[in-house]
């Protein structure tokens, strides 16, 4: 892997950074993982089949390429796996981590794979039938109450499209929330979701929900009103303004996709003006696929190419910089992307 230079961070930083940027793998025939390969319907990657692997106390969720000419392999070893990068070992120790429900220890659910609203990064509206159909709310529900069961569960979340209201979905989240607080009261609940109303921010907490993520997207309203058209950007930083009042600082949290086009000052001031909030940030890498690139580049008009390894990190420490001046830290979250790790390099947890 090339050099990156004028970096405190460790080696493990570095080659997570550099797993992050190249995104895939590719699994040899004689690879033999002793759980069935899982596929997400939300998040990077949706759709696609997906290998999370643990290093030390980093993980990272990587897309399943069937392209033998993909740079990274996996490779067993006499004692477990390892990494190869254009044949050459890059990391030992390797652990392959089953997640049934697309968080390592966690169970977050998409309950809602339609949505009204196209942002042209999302890939959620253009996901094969078979992959995306979740069920009826009685079938969500058994899910949710065997998936409980699971010794190694200690959190639940649930995601959602918004379809075919935010009241719709506000309305199947409390009900679900409810559950799990009836069933196990101690059990974290965190939603991924859009907001309309204080009121629905109301009954979401009332309910039990502990923490929450609205999703501010992108860190300028010219990008945000270019790739998501139906949605009002300054109208959810309001709603992230009044769901701190609600759950308290660091317990709201909100995406941040990088990669369209935007200069890194964008996302600092971007990230500024959320933690002054008391909002945490998931500064969230641009993943590119067959379900969005067409879609991406007939906005940006030039060839996509996904964030380096030395961009990745020099946005997290400013990240990390930036949320300790406003004394917060992903670590206050229990539930969805901040515990999961799997996607970003999260500060305080990586480094």
């Amino acid at each position: 892997m090339p050099t990156i230079i004028n970096m405190q961070s460790s080696k493990d930083i570095i080659i997570k950074a550099h797993l992050l940027s190249e995104g895939t793998i590719y699994l040899p025939p004689n690879i033999h993982l002793p759980f069935p390969v899982c596929r997400s319907t939300a998040g990077p990657g949706a759709g696609a089949k997906m290998l999370t692997l643990t290093f030390r106390h980093h993980t990272v969720k990587l897309q399943i390429s069937p392209d033998q000419n993909t740079p990274l392999w996996l490779d067993h070893t006499a004692d477990g796996y390892q990494l190869l990068r254009n044949g050459s070992p890059i990391l030992n120790s390797l652990i392959p981590v089953y997640v049934p429900f697309h968080a390592p220890n966690q169970l977050f659910l998409n309950i809602e794979p339609k949505c009204i609203h196209n942002c042209r990064f999302c890939t959620q509206n253009y996901l094969p039938p078979h992959i995306t159909t979740t069920g009826s709310h009685k079938k969500i529900t058994h899910m949710l109450l065997q998936g409980l069961q699971t010794p190694q569960i200690h959190a639940v979340a649930f995601t959602a499209g918004i379809y075919p209201n935010t009241q719709e979905i506000t309305h199947k989240m409390v009900a679900l929330t409810q559950l799990v607080k009836h069933h196990h009261p101690t059990t974290p609940v965190g939603v991924e979701t859009y907001i309309n109303s204080d009121t629905e921010l109301h009954h979401l907490q009332k309910s039990g929900v502990d923490e929450i993520k609205i999703n501010l997207q992108l860190p300028t309203s010219e990008l945000f009103s270019q790739f998501c058209p139906t949605l009002d950007y300054e109208f959810i930083k309001t709603m992230l303004q009044k769901a701190v009042t609600h759950f308290g600082k660091g317990k709201v949290c909100s995406n941040i996709i990088y990669g369209l086009g935007e200069r890194n000052e964008e996302l600092y001031d971007a990230i500024t003006e959320l933690a002054e909030m008391g909002v945490v940030t998931t500064l969230r890498k641009l993943t590119i696929t067959p379900n969005n690139i067409q879609r991406i580049s007939e906005i940006t008009k030039k060839p996509l190419k996904s964030p380096d390894a030395q961009r990745i990190i020099t946005l997290a420490q400013r990240h990390k910089t930036i949320l300790s001046h406003y004394n917060l830290t992903p670590k206050t979250f229990s539930t969805m992307c901040h515990r999961c790790g799997c996607c970003d390099i999260i500060p305080f947890v990586d480094f």
